[in-house]
């Protein structure tokens, strides 16, 4: 071994047992050097690898696009009356909970991963490591909401009427179960050294600082472990199992035609599918709620894909069995920090699909960022437009983009005016 290396068993071994500091030098088994050296040891060791250096990169991708996508997702439902149907008020708590936790917990989770360090001290480790569970709480409750809601809508249309209102009940109650689950998680969490705290003070470093459960004689190993099985249990296996149980129903009800003889309007209403309707229009219903099936069980399979490792990793870590399953510490690193990624991934991929399966969603993504960059950056956009003189009759200025045209419609009084820009046409101009 090298006197210059600080190797996982050294750290290891670095306790305050077999520690011992002197005025202008640290002394642990084989290592007694000076502190600067010391901490150049500890930098050593905890700089990224370059598996790390390219986790790091996959890392801002998806916080960019996990911003971008879910602020897109709210703006587009809010900014279209016709897109506030009872499942996009769902998929808005969905995106809510998503640009939650990646900008809040993304960050800190990948400093702590490669670094083996929590840089935020002890009040943030606790709302980082509460907000996180809740959001996943959050995200599995109002999947599980939509599947049960579309299941109801679908296949019974007489017995529920689905409204704004009562999703918003739901989706109260879903907040409210959320923030009570991970409360014993911010009990037992706290930050604490991996070397001896007291050197750590007088160096003046938070290296290698943790922000995990404590274990105590209130919280033990074996607590923390059950608390990991029921947690993996009721907010991963039986909600799964509950949207697998409402999208095979839905499958069975729209491929097979076995709709009840009443169609759902926007807002919850129904009409008969014998009187006004004609059969054109129950099957462009009925393919209509076939691509929105299809589009949530895409989000639902991606959810499995994405949270199934971490959960598995927990299991292993607090029941023992990673140190048979791992061959070395490095090799557990990157299979946490590939986990840890791809739950990260799940909240950015949402939008994404979004786009690519629904065309309201994709044709509302197209104008929320064409108005982005005309409101922010006119200048910049000077030679893709050019204003046609004067006011229309009805108040509205149009912009013609080199491949585009948008309305800038100006309404209400003079004291309270809101601006408005609807997509108006898509196309090519000669």
């Amino acid at each position: 071994m090298a006197d210059s290396e600080i190797t996982d068993e050294g750290m290891d071994n670095l306790t305050a047992a077999n520690a011992t500091k002197n005025i202008s030098k640290i002394c642990y088994n084989v290592y007694c050097t000076s502190d600067e050296d010391y901490i150049d040891k500890i930098e050593a060791y905890i700089f990224p690898t370059t598996f790390e250096w390219v986790a790091i990169a996959f890392y801002i991708i998806v916080f960019v696009m996990g911003l971008v996508g879910n602020f897109l997702v709210c703006y587009a439902v809010w900014k279209n009356p016709n897109m506030r149907t009872v499942t996009n008020i769902f998929l808005v708590n969905l995106a809510i909970a998503d640009f939650m936790v990646i900008l809040i917990c993304l960050p800190s989770t990948c400093l702590e991963d490669i670094t083996y360090t929590f840089f935020m001290g002890p009040i943030m480790c606790k709302i980082v490591k509460y907000l996180q569970p809740a959001s996943v709480c959050v995200s599995v409750l109002t999947l599980t909401a939509i599947a049960l809601e579309r299941w109801y809508a679908i296949c019974y249309p007489l017995k529920l009427k689905s409204t704004p209102t009562r999703a918003m009940i739901i989706i109260m109650t879903i907040w409210i179960v959320s923030l009570l689950i991970p409360i014993p998680d911010v009990i037992a969490v706290d930050t604490f050294y991996k070397i001896p705290k007291r050197y750590a003070e007088d160096l003046g470093v938070v290296y290698l600082t943790y922000c995990q459960p404590v274990m105590s004689e209130v919280w033990t190993s074996q607590n923390q472990m059950e608390y990991q099985i029921c947690l993996m249990v009721l907010m991963f296996f039986v909600p799964l199992g509950l949207m697998a149980f409402a999208y095979i129903r839905i499958a069975r009800c729209l491929w097979a035609n076995a709709i009840p003889g009443t169609n759902e309007i926007r807002g919850g209403s129904t009409y008969s599918s014998t009187g006004n309707s004609t059969r054109g229009g129950i099957e462009s219903q009925i393919q209509s709620r076939k691509n929105v099936a299809k589009m949530l069980i895409a989000v639902v399979v991606m959810f499995a894909l994405c949270y199934m490792p971490v959960y598995l990793i927990n299991i292993l870590r607090f029941t023992g069995l990673g140190t048979m399953i791992f061959v070395d510490k490095e090799s557990e690193t990157n299979v946490v920090i590939v986990a840890h990624w791809l739950c990260y991934f799940n909240s950015a991929i949402n939008p994404v699909i979004y786009n690519f399966m629904s065309a309201k969603f994709r044709k509302e993504f197209k104008l929320g960022c064409c108005a982005c960059c005309l409101y922010c950056c006119p200048k910049s956009f000077a030679p893709a437009y050019r204003v046609t003189s004067g006011r229309q009759g009805n108040g509205t200025l149009t912009y013609k983009f080199k491949s585009s045209e948008f309305k800038h419609r100006h309404r209400g009084s003079t004291s309270d005016r809101t601006e408005h820009i609807t997509l108006t046409s898509l196309h090519t101009e000669a």
